[in-house]
């Protein structure tokens, strides 16, 4: 049974693995430290973390041997980075520590782990605020680009509703007063999200580093 799920594993069948073992897996079979371990391993591909330390935590309890035991304890470290949990991803690395032939990776990922909590995040709410003056924002969460852009275009719609009703030219006036005003918005909001992508994007780097070296 375990090889029919590994070969379902090896083939992008997780869902359907997940079904053979939820629905035709004897009962005895389920407390299997493998079995356990490699259903935690789809559940992981699939992105159910919660689900993937439970079956991991089975796989803990029943294993006998220090062959078993710190791949599984490697994987809590990565589903704990997944879910942000730092604290608990380092505790696993540093447990892991005890293992000769693991020493390495342990130190590797406890330092990933620990560099995670000092990570220098975004603040959506101040980008958003900055955004007050148009593309100052996206210049603090670091896109230059699309700053100077953002602040062209509310630069130019500005000044061309400004020269619609200098000019009496109510209709165009309004007109491109409404897209200043959308685009002025929605530079506001652009650059919340902008910042919420960069802490986004600061801890998914960490945890793909933390993937590689687990070789997952």
């Amino acid at each position: 049974f375990i090889s029919k799920v590994i070969c379902l594993k090896a083939v992008g069948e997780y869902e359907k693995a997940l079904f053979e073992y939820e629905n035709k897996c004897p009962k005895e079979y389920k407390p299997n430290t493998e079995l356990a371990y490699q259903i935690a391993l789809i559940q992981y591909k699939l992105q159910n973390y919660d689900q993937a330390l439970q079956s991991n935590s089975i796989a803990l309890e029943f294993c006998t041997d220090t062959f078993c035991k710190p791949k599984i304890i490697l994987l809590n470290g990565l589903l704990y980075a997944n879910k942000y949990d730092w604290q608990n991803s380092m505790l696993s690395y540093k447990s892991l520590s005890v293992f000769d032939s693991y020493k390495q990776i342990s130190n590797t990922n406890f330092q990933l782990s620990e560099k995670a909590i000092r990570l220098e995040n975004k603040s959506p709410p101040l980008a958003g605020a900055l955004s007050i003056i148009p593309g100052l924002g996206y210049a603090y969460t670091g896109h230059k680009q699309t700053a100077i852009s953002a602040l062209l275009v509310n630069g130019l719609l500005a000044y061309a509703t400004y020269t619609n009703f200098k000019n009496e030219n109510y209709g165009m006036g309004i007109l491109t007063g409404v897209f200043n005003l959308s685009f002025y918005i929605g530079n506001i909001y652009g650059a919340t999200k902008s910042a919420k992508r960069f802490n986004e994007q600061q801890k998914k780097s960490i945890i793909n580093k933390l993937e590689f070296n687990s070789h997952f």
